[in-house]
């Protein structure tokens, strides 16, 4: 009696984290689809723990423990694993801006195979094969049921997966670091799992679920402080973090040397004019997007920052052996963004103006070097400005 109260009681906290964190998110203002997602994913675990509270009582013969009591349980909680480990799925993939996945039929095929095997576990249940009970009141699932368990499972490590893979490409500091978040919760789930085995009367694995979405709403939390809300790039925040790092810790070696790029939207100002501000956050998201992809490309050995420093302004620091690779750099950026504006069919022209300067070394400041580009492409948008007259 005691280990089934402790066990309940143990559930009701979790379930109280969980329900503090739905409420904080369902009072935010901002309605991204990734907070939309965690919403869902914080209400099945939530429901997830109350149906474990239902299990220890069956368990410990507080309710009755009949196949039909036993079947019902057991459905509820095979289902509620299905549909928390493909909302992780989505939250990974909708974070990343996986396109594949924006439209709704696009949805149903990736949950498909979750539906399938929740619909074959309940049918086993209903027709009686889905464990027995034996005399001395033990439950024995067939290593069938354990098999259905490996498709919510296979959800979970492709999400660890493409997250592991991500924190290691994304040039954003706070970006690696969400994704990083992701990986490790099934790496939580799994030690929680593991140690759950040993002793069921804890419920280990409900503490282990609910430390890893802490530790993956304080990331969130903390992503969200740290980057542009619109192209998901550092923010000015992260770059005064980045500013004070390189002046303390720079030294210019022969393998490369650091080089500013200041950028922004040719005639910015006449597309939100002529299409409307939606197309304008349109426009700046395909070229955050073109700069990330340039990044991911790995422009040197050293990882670049991005940040967007203002309005239709962005701000890369690279490394760069020459002049050469500066305008190598720079020639790429183009292209990438004229490749994405024509695969959009966009009806204006989306192209940058992009001026930069070398950190020169001990004697030089990063805010001069940024003050330098700045008056690079300055300069380079009057000569522009005045072709066009």
């Amino acid at each position: 009696m005691s280990t089934v109260f402790y066990y309940v009681q143990a559930s009701i906290v979790c379930i109280l984290i969980h329900g503090i964190f739905l409420f904080n998110e369902k009072r935010s203002a901002v309605r991204r689809d990734q907070q939309i997602i965690l919403q869902r994913i914080l209400i099945f675990q939530m429901v997830y723990f109350f149906a474990d509270c239902f299990w220890s009582m069956i368990d410990g013969n507080l309710i009755p423990k009949t196949y039909v009591t036993m079947a019902i349980i057991n459905c509820i909680i095979y289902t509620l694993t299905c549909g928390t480990s493909y909302n992780w799925f989505l939250y990974e993939e909708v974070l990343s801006g996986n396109p594949r996945l924006k439209d709704s039929k696009s949805r149903m095929q990736a949950v498909m195979p979750l539906i399938v095997t929740s619909l074959f576990v309940i049918t086993a249940f209903l027709i009686g094969k889905g464990f027995y009970i034996e005399d001395d009141g033990d439950m024995h699932r067939p290593y069938l049921y354990y098999s259905t368990l490996m498709v919510p499972i296979a959800y979970i490590i492709f999400m660890c997966y493409q997250s592991f893979r991500k924190a290691l490409t994304r040039e954003s500091a706070s970006e690696r670091t969400q994704y990083l978040s992701l990986a490790m919760y099934p790496v939580i789930l799994l030690c929680s799992a593991v140690l759950q085995l040993f002793d069921q009367r804890i419920p280990i694995m409900c503490y282990g679920a609910t430390l890893a979405v802490i530790y993956v709403y304080v990331i969130s939390l903390a992503t969200m402080i740290s980057s542009d809300p619109l192209t998901q790039l550092n923010n000015r925040n992260q770059l005064e973090r980045f500013i004070a790092q390189i002046d303390r810790e720079y030294i210019p070696q022969s393998t490369g040397y650091l080089y500013v790029f200041m950028m922004d939207i040719d005639f910015f100002k006449s597309i939100n004019d002529s299409y409307g501000h939606q197309e304008g956050d349109h426009a700046l998201v395909l070229a955050s997007t073109a700069l990330k992809q340039v990044c991911d490309e790995r422009l040197s050995d050293r990882r670049p920052f991005l940040v967007r420093y203002g309005g239709d302004e962005f701000l890369l620091a690279a490394f760069a052996k020459d002049m050469q690779e500066v305008e190598a750099i720079c020639a790429r950026i183009k292209e990438k963004l004229s490749q994405m504006a024509e695969k959009e069919k966009l009806p204006y022209d989306l192209k940058f103006s992009i001026g930069y300067s070398m950190l020169r070394g001990m004697q030089d400041s990063m805010k001069e070097c940024i003050q330098r580009a700045d008056e690079h492409l300055l300069e380079l948008k009057r000569h522009r400005n005045t072709l066009r007259h």
